[in-house]
């Protein structure tokens, strides 16, 4: 199929935090890459709701093992739908670091388990309205069970709501990406369609859209993009 399955250990734009060259060299040579985000570091799943106050618990497969943390956004949607759509920031994080002895058998730990801090990413009251989306395509082609094409399809019905607001597609594009909407997997339990749900906080916008206000299109500008 020509895609890419797994990623093999590469050395360029290694990452190795406060490390010296020799550990540099070897992490190139021999770590798991970070992209994709991967069950064995918890690296680049961009998580929304990682946020202050936030705890982290990471599998530690290696002796003397080092940390590195990075990309923070200031804001993002659940699924970051077009790759590099999130608000990206710099900033500080103050770390705390225990080590539990023994902790991945205790945890019985697969993957990073984490639970969220206080401070959750929305504007306003947080009043959301929620679009479906199923594994079926736009041409009615039915995918078994694949909640990509499902959140596919959810992304489009935001797209095609907010188009008679007078936003273009680019704009509706970026904003799924860096707005804190609220994506689920609402059933995956029925064969053969998977539904996926995404909520898009309605206080982000200076007009009303739900959908009893009947819309109407407004001059609302355009974002930058590159053409061929």
């Amino acid at each position: 199929m020509g895609r890419d399955v797994a990623l093999p250990p590469l050395s360029k734009n290694v990452h190795a935090g406060s490390a010296g060259d020799d550990i540099k060299e070897k992490v190139g040579k021999e770590g798991a890459r970070t992209v994709p985000g991967r069950p064995e570091h918890g690296g680049n799943c961009d998580i929304k709701n990682l946020s202050r106050g936030s705890k982290v618990y990471l599998p530690v497969h290696v002796k003397g093992a080092k940390f590195s943390v990075g990309d923070l956004h200031f804001s993002q949607g659940d699924g970051e739908i077009s790759f590099c759509g999130a608000i990206e920031m710099a900033g500080e994080i103050t770390l705390k670091f225990t080590v539990m002895k023994e902790g991945i058998k205790h945890l019985s730990m697969k993957s990073p388990i984490y639970i969220p801090g206080p401070v959750e990413p929305q504007f306003g009251p947080g009043r959301y309205i929620y679009f479906e989306g199923f594994s079926v395509d736009e041409k009615g082609k039915q995918y078994y069970l694949d909640t990509t094409v499902a959140y596919r399809q959810t992304c489009l019905r935001v797209f095609e709501y907010l188009r008679r607001y007078g936003y273009d597609d680019y704009q509706i594009y970026l904003l799924l990406s860096c707005a804190p909407i609220q994506g689920h997997i609402a059933g995956i339990v029925d064969i053969p369609n998977s539904c996926t749900t995404i909520g898009l906080p309605m206080d982000i916008f200076d007009f009303d859209i739900r959908p009893e206000t009947r819309a109407e299109k407004k001059e609302l500008g355009s974002c930058a993009f590159a053409s061929s």
